[in-house]
C-alpha cells in the first residue's frame, strides 16, 4: 500500500488531525504553565541550567542557515544521506551555531548591555 502500514482511512485521518491535535496539545501545555499549574515539568524547564542556552537559542536560529550554506558551498561532492550522515550533519550545525552564537554574545551583545545602562544614564532614562 503506497501509505505504508496504515489504511488509507488511517492515513487520512492523520493528515486531517494531525496538525490540529499537535496545535491543541501544544496550547494546552501553554495555558497550564501560564496558569501557573506546570509542576515538576515547568521546575526542570525553569531551571537555572537553561539560562545560558536559552540566551544563545535565538541568535543559534538566526545564524544556522547561514552555516548551513556555507558547508553546502564548501562541499566538493555530492551527498549520500544515511542516518549516521545526518546525525553527525546534526551535531555539527547544532555545535557550531551555537559556538557562533556564543562569539556574537561575548563580542556583540554582552558590550551593548553594558553599555546600555551608561547610555540610559547620560539621558536621565530609566530602564524598568
Amino acid at each position: 500500500s503506497p501509505w505504508g502500514t496504515f489504511s488509507k482511512a488511517e492515513a487520512v485521518a492523520y493528515t486531517a488531525l494531525g496538525r490540529p491535535a499537535w496545535t491543541l496539545g501544544v496550547a494546552l501545555l501553554t495555558y497550564v504553565f501560564a496558569s501557573g499549574d506546570g509542576g515538576l515539568v515547568a521546575a526542570f524547564l525553569s531551571a537555572p541550567m537553561w539560562d545560558a542556552p536559552a540566551r544563545l537559542t535565538f541568535t543559534a536560529y538566526l545564524v544556522h542557515p547561514v552555516i548551513m550554506i556555507a558547508v553546502a558551498a564548501a562541499s566538493k561532492s555530492y551527498v549520500v544521506y544515511s542516518s549516521s550522515f545526518i546525525a553527525a550533519y546534526f551535531a555539527l550545525f547544532a555545535a557550531l551555531a551555537y559556538l557562533c552564537a556564543f562569539a556574537i554574545f561575548i563580542l556583540i551583545e554582552k558590550p551593548l548591555q553594558n553599555l546600555e545602562p551608561l547610555i540610559l544614564g547620560a539621558f536621565g532614562a530609566s530602564r524598568h
